[in-house]
Parts: C-alpha cells; sequence; structure tokens
C-alpha cells in the first residue's frame, strides 16, 4: 500500500513539474486608423466620415481580428457600411506578401449584397481594394497597420 501511494505521489509530482508548452506563432493587433480611398471614373480621394468597430483588437490571425469588424463612411445621405463576413488566406509563398479573399457586406440605401475584395499584407500594412458600385464610386480600398505583438517562433 506504501509503495502504490509512493507511487501515486511521484507520478503526481512528475505530472505538474512540467512547464508549460509555450503558443506558437504570433499575435496580431491593429495599429492606428483605418482610411477608406475612394475611385470614379475620373477622379479619386479619401473618405472624410471613417468609423472603424473592431470585433477584436487582438488575435492569432486576420480572421479573428476582422471578421465581424464594421466600417461605416460617407455622411448620413450617403452612408455606406462595410461588414467583413469571411475571409480566405491563399497560400503564402515566402518572401511575397500575404495575399487573400475578404468577403464584404455592402449596405448602402437599398443596396444590400455580398462583393470579394483582394487583400495584400506586406511591411505591416494591410491593403484591402475591390470594386464598389455604389454612389457612383468604382473602386475603394482600404488601408491600416498590423502589428506583431508577441512572436515566439
Amino acid at each position: 500500500m506504501k509503495k502504490l501511494l509512493l507511487i501515486l505521489l511521484t507520478f503526481a509530482s512528475l505530472l505538474y513539474a512540467q512547464k508549460p508548452i509555450s503558443k506558437q506563432g504570433c499575435i496580431l493587433a491593429q495599429d492606428g486608423e483605418v482610411r477608406v480611398n475612394w475611385q470614379d471614373k475620373n477622379t479619386n480621394g479619401g473618405f472624410k466620415n471613417v468609423k472603424y468597430t473592431a470585433i477584436q483588437k487582438e488575435g492569432v490571425n486576420f480572421k479573428e481580428i476582422f471578421v465581424g469588424s464594421m466600417i461605416k463612411i460617407g455622411s448620413e445621405k450617403k452612408a455606406i457600411s462595410l461588414e467583413i463576413v469571411g475571409m480566405k488566406a491563399n497560400p503564402r509563398v515566402k518572401p511575397d506578401p500575404r495575399t487573400g479573399t475578404m468577403k464584404i457586406k455592402v449596405m448602402a440605401n437599398k443596396i444590400n449584397k455580398d462583393i470579394n475584395m483582394k487583400y495584400t499584407y506586406d511591411k505591416n500594412t494591410l491593403v484591402i481594394k475591390g470594386k464598389l458600385d455604389v454612389y457612383g464610386y468604382k473602386m475603394i480600398d482600404i488601408q491600416t497597420k498590423i502589428k506583431a505583438v508577441l512572436c515566439n517562433i
């Protein structure tokens, strides 16, 4: 009986003495404002009224910090709401930038449709570009800074 108790005590001590395995990868965080630019047939510019509501400030991948986030742009008369509803990354080929597609739900003045926009992540900047046929705008691009907060690779 004493031997069995000693073996169980030794086993329990060894089990709790293990170091926790550190998480592999990086914690990504959005850093700074989100800018939205537009392009029509002849000109281009940037929206002045942009309100970004993040679903989460930090995460282990882009999907965690972007899917579910909202971007509201324009004035009350010409308001456009964009919700990031999906995301798919392309296979990464080093040293090329990370790329993929974001599915964006567009809501504006009786318009409610999903569009696919391409994204590129390079040098801590995420740029999302796509066609948008709302209020005469033909293209938009969204830019934000992403930093790696903690990396254990």
